[in-house]
Parts: structure tokens; C-alpha cells; sequence
């Protein structure tokens, strides 16, 4: 059974990054939207998808469940505005030429993952577990030796999607709940900030007496 599950999640795992692969395709493919724009769409289709497979789930109290640890709904809404950030920095590398520098973020990614392991989940290597860290760690440094400048998106990216993951181990969920609840805490910080947005664009009144009218 282990056996069988193994090869399930390489094969899984391979799908997964192919999918993950061809996205910059897409991403160009519409390079005339912003990044904010296409991130807002996905959030909001992905919310309205969510929301009807829980719908049809089966699952009742999973929102009673939800409400009644507000802790839980503040890590859900930090972890949202992380990934969202990391989508955002990753569109807007796409569509602007960095498309290195994006796929150098997510190949730090697992390097920033086994950083917050070692010091916050005070996890343990083995010693091929080291020398593999060693290599990657190596194939990082000729990267940014090549590029030679800091590369903000890359660090931004692996930093946002590392602790987003740290975060998502910490307060473990149910994958589909915690899915929906992604997308659905990125709706209601882009409608807030879209509220705040117009309240500042708002004209105000203007102050003294109103003049009288003649005649």
C-alpha cells in the first residue's frame, strides 16, 4: 500500500507541475490585463467554484465549524494575502520579462521550506537529506551569480509561498474548506480595498454655508 501510494503521489506530483509548467503560456497569452485583474477573476471564480462543491459536499456545519474558532479564520485571511501576493508577483514577472527570475523563486521555494523546518518545526536532516540541500543550495548561488543583481521577484516569491506553506502546517484543515477559504479571504480584502479606493476618490463637500439662492 505505502509502495502504491508513493508512486500515486510522484504521478501527481508530475501532473501537477506540468499544469504549473504551462501557466506562463496562459499568462502571456493575456498580458494585456494586469496582474491584479487576472488574480481578482481567479480568486472570485475559484470562490463561486468552491462554494458549490462544498454545496454539494454534504458536509453541514463546515461554516458553523469556521466561525466558531476566530483564530482560525485570522490564519486563513493571513495565508490568503500571502499567496496572493505570490500570484501577484508571479503574473506581473510573467508579463514583464522576469520570467527567470519567477521560476528561480519557486526553485528557492524548497530551500526557504527546509530554512523554516530547521529553525521553526525544529526538524532534523539525514545526511543525503543535507547533501542534496548542499546541491540545490549550489545551483542557486551560479543562478544568482549569472544574474548579477538581486533578484527581488525570486525572493519575494519563495519567502510569500514558504510561509504561506509554514502557516497551512501549522493550522491544518480540511484541503477543500481551506481551498475555498483562499480565494474567498483574497474576495473580501480586494472588495475592502476597492471600498477604500472609492471612499478616497469620494469628492467631499464643501464646508461653510450653503450660498443663498437669488430671487
Amino acid at each position: 500500500m505505502a509502495t502504491a501510494d508513493l508512486r500515486k503521489g510522484y504521478l501527481l506530483g508530475l501532473v501537477t507541475f506540468g499544469i504549473w509548467g504551462m501557466f506562463p503560456l496562459y499568462f502571456k497569452s493575456i498580458e494585456r490585463f494586469a496582474a491584479l485583474e487576472i488574480v481578482t477573476q481567479r480568486a472570485i471564480w475559484s470562490a463561486l467554484f468552491g462554494t458549490l462543491v462544498l454545496l454539494l459536499w454534504r458536509h453541514p456545519g463546515w461554516l458553523r465549524e469556521l466561525l466558531e474558532h476566530p483564530r482560525r479564520i485570522g490564519v486563513l485571511a493571513i495565508s490568503s494575502l500571502l499567496i496572493a501576493t505570490n500570484w501577484l508577483i508571479y503574473v506581473w514577472a510573467v508579463n514583464h520579462g522576469h520570467m527567470v527570475e519567477a521560476s528561480l523563486g519557486y526553485y528557492i521555494n524548497p530551500l526557504v521550506n527546509v530554512l523554516l523546518g530547521l529553525v521553526i518545526l525544529r526538524e532534523r536532516l539525514r545526511p543525503l537529506q543535507w547533501v542534496a540541500v548542499g546541491l540545490a543550495a549550489t545551483g542557486v548561488c551560479l543562478q544568482l551569480l549569472r544574474l548579477g543583481e538581486f533578484p527581488w521577484v525570486s525572493m519575494a516569491l519563495a519567502l510569500s509561498f514558504g510561509t504561506y506553506g509554514l502557516l497551512r502546517k501549522q493550522r491544518r484543515w480540511r484541503r477543500c474548506r481551506g481551498w475555498w477559504s483562499r480565494p474567498g479571504c483574497y474576495c473580501r480584502w480586494r472588495s475592502a480595498g476597492c471600498c477604500c479606493s472609492a471612499a478616497g476618490r469620494a469628492p467631499s463637500r464643501p464646508s461653510g454655508p450653503r450660498p443663498k439662492r437669488s430671487g
